[in-house]
């Protein structure tokens, strides 16, 4: 085979190639897609049981984390003070098992907030997470959302840039506005108060 046949040959397999895997990575997209709107379909529902948790570690001495379990949204409001529950998690539970986590994690000083909704495959392995940072550094809130496989690769994302007062769509400024990625874990297995899940007394309804 002559040399240009060949780095034809090459060229058309590496295409095919990476015309497989965007194809592939567009069909994990959708079916995460699907399957996280039939679990929030299912949460609003109230089909599912709520665990609620709370990280009681003080930010400002540095602690190490300290999550604990609450019966109710009500009982872990009532355990805030100034210096702790900076971060927080209401856990959708079907079967037993881990499909919608919705977190919450803010600054002692209140100038940011992440919230965060992370949605599970039944394996235990994150599908999607929705992040909007609301930050007055900058006055911006940004909504990033991204879609992984089942073995944690990132399959797609996509970022939106907004005003923080006017909800219009808003290019950051350089040097004022300070972004943060979105605290991610990919597996259920990851989640700093996995071990309470399997616990009695920290339930919901």
């Amino acid at each position: 085979m002559r040399a240009w046949h060949l780095r034809i040959l090459i060229a058309f397999i590496l295409a095919l190639a990476i015309k497989n895997l965007g194809l592939a990575a567009t069909g994990e997209v959708a079916t995460a897609e699907d399957f996280c709107r039939q679990a929030a379909d299912f949460a609003k529902q109230k089909q599912g049981k709520i665990r609620y948790f709370g990280n009681m570690a003080s930010m400002e001495q540095e602690a190490k984390d300290d999550w604990r379990g609450f019966r109710t949204a009500k009982e872990r409001d009532k355990a805030t003070t100034d210096d702790n529950l900076f971060e927080t998690a209401d856990v959708t539970l079907r079967d037993g098992k881990v499909l919608l986590v919705k977190f919450m994690f803010t600054s002692p000083s209140g100038d940011w907030a992440h919230y965060i909704d992370a949605c599970y495959r039944t394996d235990g392995t994150l599908a999607r997470a929705v992040a909007e940072l609301r930050t007055f550094n900058g006055n911006m809130r940004v909504v990033r959302t991204i879609y992984f496989s089942t073995k944690g690769r990132e399959s797609k994302s996509q970022t939106s840039y907004f005003d923080l007062d006017n909800g219009k769509k808003k290019q950051p400024t350089q040097g004022s506005f300070l972004d943060q990625e979105p605290t991610l874990f990919l597996k259920t297995a990851e989640l700093p108060f996995s071990r309470l899940l399997s616990l009695r007394g920290a339930s919901g309804h």
